[in-house]
């Protein structure tokens, strides 16, 4: 797991895969080396990462050195995902790749894309069930459109 296990999505994957009775591989030192190697010799086929390490799945010599292809899914959180590097490793993996959008309080506010759907650039998917989003002017309070700058609130079921 990429993921340092203090961050929200480090400390979320964990139990969920554990309950699913998924295989995990949890280093203490983590390297891009490391990751791309368990990934060949384990045939590991889900990725959690994050916006930060997405250019070296494409870019540079590790890539090339290791045998990626038992990638299956591709998920990250943690900051918006550039669309062009998304669809290149897309692209290149074959991969159903997922953006989520959460906060430490919250856990996973927007879930990402279902399984069976395209990657949407610029999405983070659908509304978590229980969930209510709207984006509110930071000076007057009012509700704001699509695609407007505001304030992000969020409320779950009571």
């Amino acid at each position: 797991m990429p993921y340092p296990m203090g961050h929200i999505s480090g400390s979320s994957i964990l139990p969920l895969q554990l309950c699913l009775g998924v295989k995990l591989i949890i280093y203490s030192d983590f390297t891009v080396d490391l990751l791309f190697r368990s990934i060949e010799k384990y045939r590991i086929t889900f990725l959690p990462t994050f916006p930060s390490f997405g250019r070296k799945l494409i870019e540079g010599d590790l890539c090339q050195k290791y045998d990626l292809s038992s990638l299956k899914g591709v998920n990250t959180g943690g900051a918006a995902f550039p669309a062009n590097i998304a669809l290149a490793i897309i692209d290149r993996y074959q991969v159903q790749f997922r953006e989520g959008y959460g906060m430490t309080e919250y856990l996973f506010i927007c879930r990402g894309t279902a399984v069976d759907q395209p990657y949407i650039p610029g999405s983070a998917g659908p509304v978590s069930p229980g969930t209510e989003l709207k984006v509110v002017d930071l000076h007057t309070g009012a509700t704001l459109g699509p695609n407007t700058d505001g304030e992000l609130c969020v409320r779950g079921n009571k």
